[in-house]
Parts: C-alpha cells; structure tokens; sequence
C-alpha cells in the first residue's frame, strides 16, 4: 500500500501552525472561535490524509442541452469529519483562512488533495474551486500545476478551476493561463449574478471562461427582481456569448423544465437535492417528452 504525500502532510501541519498561531494573536473572541474552527478542519483533513479517505464529494453537472462539450462533469465539494464522524460545515472554515491572508495556502492543499482523490477515482471530468487570488500566488503555481502535468491525464478526463472570490485586479497573468490551457486546464465563473464584481469577473475573463455558473439567487429570483435569471442571461450573452452555462440551485427535473423553457440555452444543471446522473437522465427525458408533446 502507497503511503501519504509527505509533501502534503507537511503542507497542512505548516498551515495548522499558521492557524493556530493567528488564533493565539487574535484580536477578538469572534477571530479566535473562526481560527480555532479552521484548525479544527486542517485536523480532520490531515486524518484523512493520513488514513486515505475521501475528502470532497461529487455534485453533478446533470446535461439538459444537446451541445453540451462534456457529459460526465461534477464539482468537487469538500465534505470533513471530525473523530467522531460528524460532519464539519466547509464555509465557515473556509472563511477562517480566507479573511486572514491565508487563501492560497488553503486552496494550494484543497486542491492537491482534490487532484490526488480525482486520479484515484473513476469521474471523467471535475470543477475544483479555487481563489482568483490564488491564481496570482507563485507558490499555488509552483505546487498545483506540475502535479497537473505529472498526472498526465487522457483525453477524455479533464481538471477544470471554478474560480471564485475574484476581482479584475486578481485575473491570472497571461503566461499563466498559457500553461494552464498547455495542460487542458478549463475555466468556470462561479457564482454570476448582477453585482459590479460579476461585471467586472466577466468581462475579464472573456477569453478565458469555458464555463458560466448563473448564481442560485439568480436562478430562484422571480422574473421582476432586478437580478432575475431574464438580466443575467442578456449580460452572460453580451459579454461570454461562447460559454456553456451551469444552473445552480435546481430542485428537480420539473424545476430543470420550467427553467429551460425560459432559457433554452442553459447546458447544465446542479443542484444539492438532484439524483445521481442515470436517475436524473431518466426523469429529464420524460420531462423533455413532456414538453415535446
């Protein structure tokens, strides 16, 4: 049996340290309960590490366009455990390290644990999310990329970057997306709605984008609310008419229906109550019969 990555394991200790320390420094008890909660997290994921378990879980990009590039897409969702085997909620130690200057430290060990689980795995294609800040860190670069080319993936299994928490002023450098694209690395915006960030999001990333996920409040917000799905779409085809779209936040196949019958030009849907993807390909042909009919 292979052992752990040593280089790994001593990346979460090095980043349990720096938590810890910032826990010990804080300036409030609201800064030490988050940091001491971030420390709790990097424990449970050093576990996992060590014992080799899962650390995300796979919610499906469930197909509902006949053009849609890749039919076996899934977004990787962290999913920790502490000793007992309760579940530890990801955002709020998330936010523990990203409101502290520690971003792409965290996102450096996320995701080459993420890239560990998918080579072991048998899922053809994966979002991972990543800071737009860390795609301006060297030390991101240096660690996630060569692991990229090491893996030496076929053609039909792919790594793509959901990129979130970014601005115009934490875009990539262009050599950057050169090697990343040189290593079949794509591209998906997280969470586009109608703020002056998503504006500025997706302008710049114009060239760069495969991928556009339409935000959830977009999608359930009623067709009159200034951010309802109808603004989005007309500001997704003016500025990334080539990106495929990803609905979040759909409840079922139904829901998936009257979505489309708005937005036919939605590619996928996610959603954290959707079956697994034979299961939702089932109930999408009966519904799309339906509406055929």
């Amino acid at each position: 049996m292979s052992v752990p990555d040593p280089e790994l394991l001593r990346r979460i200790q090095s980043l349990s340290l720096k938590i810890e320390n910032f826990e010990k420094n804080a300036d409030d008890l609201a800064q030490q309960d988050a940091a001491r909660y971030g420390a709790a997290a990097l424990k449970a994921l050093d576990r996992a590490v060590s014992q080799k378990s899962a650390i995300f879980g796979i919610e499906p990009w469930h197909v509902v366009h006949d053009d849609a590039a890749l039919s076996g897409l899934g977004e990787m969702l962290l999913r920790l455990r502490d000793e007992k085997g309760a579940a530890l909620p990801p955002y709020p130690a998330v936010m523990a390290f990203y409101n502290n200057g520690m971003a792409a430290e965290l996102d450096t060990v996320l995701v080459l644990c993420a890239l560990q689980q998918f080579l072991a795995g048998d899922e053809a294609q994966v979002s991972v999310n990543v800071s737009g800040r860390s795609l301006r860190d060297a030390e991101f670069i240096k660690a996630v990329l060569p692991r990229i080319e090491a893996m030496n993936l076929p053609q039909n299994r792919q790594i793509i970057f959901e990129i979130h928490e970014s601005g115009p002023s934490e875009i990539m450098s262009k050599r950057v997306l050169d090697l990343c694209r040189r290593l079949k690395i794509g591209f998906a915006i997280d969470d586009v709605g109608l703020s002056m960030n998503d504006i500025f999001r997706l302008s710049e990333f114009e060239e760069i984008a495969d991928f556009v996920k339409l935000d959830r409040k977009s999608v359930m917000a009623h067709p009159e609310n200034k951010n309802s799905l109808d603004h989005v779409m007309t500001l997704i085809a003016a500025t990334l008419p080539n990106a495929l779209i990803v609905a979040e936040g759909v409840k079922s196949a139904e829901h998936a229906g009257q979505i489309l019958s708005h937005h036919p030009n939605i590619h996928y849907v996610q959603g954290l109550y959707l079956p697994p993807r034979d299961v939702f390909a089932r109930e999408w042909a009966e519904v799309k019969a339906k509406i055929a009919a």
